[in-house]
């Protein structure tokens, strides 16, 4: 099979966020269903990366749901009471037994293996050319966490006091 882009070795690398998003439903605690969100994130922030040329896009896709995860898992523990956080089902240990599976068959092959033209890319990022905006990035990112938590006030956190 002839796909557009570099596809036909990384298939088995988008079965683990399926597998995590099926997995997503059965989940009760906001904590796991951050964890299982991140997760699906980040495999499909390096299936994004592996699959085109630059890897800004996937950086981008990670920094903006990461920032809304943390935002939803402030809101939700501060609601939420305190309790058991996983009760494993059938289900579950199904899911988990074929993710480790899928991801031995895919280690154990060389299709998992990320090329040399990925990792090229990733180093373009780091060139004297480029390394401009790769700091102002950075410092953004910095400068606009300060201002963050220096806009947090502590008396106006939680909804909940919490002892």
């Amino acid at each position: 099979m002839n796909l557009p882009w570099k596809v036909e070795g990384n298939i088995s690398f988008l079965i683990v966020p399926l597998i995590l998003a099926l997995c997503f439903p059965q989940m009760l605690h906001p904590i796991a269903m951050a964890i299982s969100l991140i997760a699906v994130t980040l495999f499909l922030a390096f299936a994004i990366s592996i699959l085109l040329t630059t890897s800004w896009l996937a950086y981008i896709l990670f920094l903006i749901m990461l920032g809304g995860l943390l935002v939803l898992f402030v809101y939700i523990t501060s609601l939420a009471p305190n309790g058991k956080m996983f009760s494993i089902s059938k289900f579950s240990t199904l899911g988990i037994l074929t993710l480790g599976l899928v991801y031995l068959e895919s280690w154990m092959s060389d299709s998992f293996l990320i090329s040399e033209d990925s990792l090229l890319n990733i180093k373009k990022m780091f060139l004297p050319v480029a390394i401009s905006t790769t700091l102002m990035l950075a410092l953004f990112l910095l400068f606009t966490l300060l201002m963050a938590v220096m806009i947090t006030k502590f008396n106006q956190g939680p909804m909940r006091i919490l002892t």
